[in-house]
């Protein structure tokens, strides 16, 4: 399965915030939150530095796409949330199996906007610097490759929700499927990710055509 890429820097300050800014307007490198500014691949690879040496890293490394999809689904609706807060916080305690789906269906939409309608959209938000344009911008920046997202990231959340365990009694995610399991879990979905390729198929409607496949049946 395509590992989960991406195309910015989704940490909230991500660039010379003003913390950093003497008051002569130039840069002051002690006052600014260099942790704030690494990617979330650099968070990763800051968590894992605490990893016991010769332990198992290979569930980690299962772990750390599942998490950055996780984190991509939670980030556009928490802006201030960097991946280091996010893996510190533990999941969602918001995001049960129908939220998880609710906002990958989002994803899965926004990802199959042409340019025009992306832009439509936009505008019709108010731009990216309302709430719901940022949403949208950040979801088109991770999902859309038009707008410089990518649709392995796309295949690393239709990964992510094959391994959850699904809803539970409360409505909680139930957790995820790992080990062996989650090993086939996610051989199979590689299998399918390149079989529709190989068969003339866009890769990016690979999300929409999961979140239809397994979408719960309609209830009268």
């Amino acid at each position: 399965m395509v590992s989960f890429n991406w195309g910015y820097n989704p940490n909230p300050t991500g660039g010379w915030g003003t913390e950093g800014v003497s008051a002569a307007g130039g840069l002051n490198a002690g006052d600014i939150d260099w942790a704030q500014m690494r990617s979330p691949e650099q968070d990763w690879q800051q968590f894992m530095l605490g990893v016991a040496p010769g332990m198992n890293r290979a569930p980690m490394n299962q772990m750390r796409d599942q998490l950055m999809s996780r984190y991509a689904l939670a980030q556009p609706y928490n802006t201030d949330q960097s991946f280091a807060g996010f893996l510190a916080a533990g999941p969602d305690p918001q995001a049960d199996y129908a939220t998880l789906r609710n906002r990958a269906r989002s994803a899965a939409d926004v990802a199959g906007y042409s340019q025009d309608t992306y832009a439509n959209k936009l505008m019709e938000l108010g731009g990216p610097g309302t709430e719901e344009g940022r949403r949208l911008a950040l979801l088109g920046a991770t999902f859309n490759p038009l707008q410089g997202g990518s649709t392995g990231n796309q295949a690393a959340i239709a990964n992510m929700l094959a391994a959850q365990r699904g809803p539970t009694s409360t409505g909680a995610a139930g957790g995820r499927y790992q080990g062996g399991v989650g090993d086939a879990i996610q051989r199979a979905m590689s299998s399918m990710y390149t079989a529709r390729q190989a068969r003339g198929y866009d890769p990016n409607t690979f999300l929409d055509w999961y979140m239809n496949m397994t979408a719960p049946p309609a209830t009268a």
